[in-house]
């Protein structure tokens, strides 16, 4: 078996990049599409991907371990519960186009059982980080983990977009989402 170049392996982490984040704002964005805003060729890009289910699935396969990474980086087993739940954010900020692919275009994967499936397990330790959270009381034991989980989720999709449309400055986004984690919205 013959060796992949380290620029081969490059290109096709830098395609998929990029069009997890061009199909996450179009899903129907073209092939085509995805190769000028990757700045390569369509014939490049048909030279890694064939045909676009063949680059969808790629894309969720690597979301997914890019959610594995974060959650294996965030060592949310390590230290208490806040300091843990604070470098989750920072964690998932980082993979935000991986997990705007899967959250706007999730519905429409041909395989979305097994996605769904594949998230829950790289996600298990953020649900046992909750869990945790509320046995201590640190979270409130009023909600289910399942409500917690969707606060999280909504706090990061809300930082992406204020980000991406830059309404909010990137580098404030982790310190909002934590913010109102901690507090709430509501004023004391």
């Amino acid at each position: 078996m013959r060796a992949v170049s380290s620029t081969r392996n490059r290109t096709r982490a830098h395609i998929l990049k990029t069009a997890a984040s061009v199909l996450a704002d179009c899903p129907t964005a073209s092939l085509g599409d995805v190769a000028e805003k990757a700045g390569v060729g369509r014939s490049t890009l048909h030279r890694y991907f064939p045909e676009r289910s063949g680059l969808t699935a790629a894309v969720v396969d690597e979301a997914i371990e890019q959610i594995r990474l974060a959650v294996t980086e965030a060592a949310l087993d390590r230290d208490d519960t806040l300091t843990a739940l604070r470098r989750a954010v920072h964690a998932w900020l980082e993979i935000g186009p991986w997990l705007q692919y899967l959250f706007n275009t999730g519905h429409l994967l041909a395989e979305q059982d097994r996605v769904n499936q594949e998230l829950d397990s790289a996600n298990k330790p953020l649900t046992d980080l909750l869990e945790r959270g509320r046995k201590e009381g640190l979270l409130d034991a009023g909600v289910t983990v399942d409500w917690l989980m969707g606060v999280f989720w909504a706090l990061l999709y809300t930082g992406w977009e204020l980000a991406k449309e830059g309404t909010l400055p990137r580098h404030d986004v982790a310190a909002n989402i934590i913010r109102t984690m901690e507090n709430g919205i509501m004023s004391r």
